[in-house]
């Protein structure tokens, strides 16, 4: 149409989308909001609400988290840095994507089993299972980083930040592991811990960016980013053990991830030129992960997982 012709998209529009997108679903979702009703015991709304209030101050603190090292860094290493670190940022969205289906169908299972005797020993197999096929996504992505970075990033200039990728998709992979951990406080009563562990890794992103961008650039984000998030996990599982303790294979798990992280470096910085011998090492991977975790996949398959 003649009226789109002079249509130029500015960033208000991306506000006016998002606005459009949570109407529709407020108008979809209406018939079950009418549905809602206040409890009529004022205790179990106080509960209610003691509960629900450190989970809403700690997901403001995750989402400043999050956007801290776009606005720092074009702040200290300029707006075209910036833009490569936000192009290769968004190759972390196949992580991202992963950790919110697991979300999704984990924290419902989480609060389900609370009760049965052999909880704990379910949670610790879920961990399990995520860490592997995160670890395979994380090899997968950066042994196909070059086609995928022509779909996805196009423009060359780009191209030259794809060595945050690595590092992101194993920050993000750290993210899920505390999503998982956060099983503890959400189940005990203590949602006030996650608050603090947020708020803790918004302050540990500041000083990070703070002390790294300056000197490495968007390299120095992509570790900040690494670092808050194993922070947080690392004191999720240190608290979790001792007042709500699950019998996680830790020392195994994080045999996985560094075999994980290790076969990413090697592919992406010393067989970046060979495609053949980027697959092979990626059936290495594997066939190593299989062997590691072969009891699991065993009971798996005879369906005592």
């Amino acid at each position: 149409p003649d009226c789109l012709q002079d249509f130029k998209p500015q960033v208000i529009h991306i506000f006016v989308a998002n606005g459009i997108a949570s109407a529709l679903t407020c108008i979809l979702v209406f018939p079950e909001l009418r549905r809602i009703r206040f409890p009529e015991n004022r205790q179990l709304l106080l509960d209610m609400l003691q509960y629900s209030w450190p989970v809403m101050v700690g997901g403001l603190a995750y989402v400043a988290n999050e956007n801290a090292d776009k606005l720092l860094i074009a702040r200290w290493s300029g707006e075209e840095a910036n833009g490569i670190y936000a192009a290769c940022y968004k190759l972390g969205v196949f992580m991202t994507l992963y950790i919110t289906a697991f979300r999704m169908g984990a924290e419902p299972f989480f609060f389900s089993h609370a009760h049965k005797e052999d909880a704990r020993m379910k949670y610790s197999k879920i961990m399990t299972w995520f860490v592997m096929f995160g670890s395979v996504f994380l090899v997968a992505v950066v042994i196909n980083i070059d086609w995928l970075a022509s779909i996805f990033l196009r423009q060359k200039v780009y191209l030259s930040g794809l060595a945050i990728v690595p590092v992101i998709l194993l920050a993000n992979l750290f993210s899920g592991i505390y999503t998982n951990l956060s099983v503890w406080y959400k189940l005990s009563d203590r949602t006030q811990f996650g608050m603090y562990i947020s708020i803790l890794g918004g302050v540990l992103t500041l000083v990070t960016l703070w002390l790294l961008v300056p000197k490495w650039g968007i390299f120095g984000g992509a570790l900040s980013t690494l670092s808050t998030y194993a922070m947080m996990a690392a004191i999720s599982w240190y608290f979790g053990q001792r007042m709500y303790p699950v019998p996680y294979r830790t020392g195994r798990l994080l045999c996985i991830i560094s075999l994980a992280f290790g076969t990413s470096v090697l592919s992406f910085f010393v067989f970046r030129e060979n495609f053949t011998a980027r697959l092979a090492l990626f059936g290495v991977f594997l066939i190593t992960l299989i062997w590691m975790e072969k009891k699991e996949i065993q009971a798996l398959v005879r369906g005592e997982s």
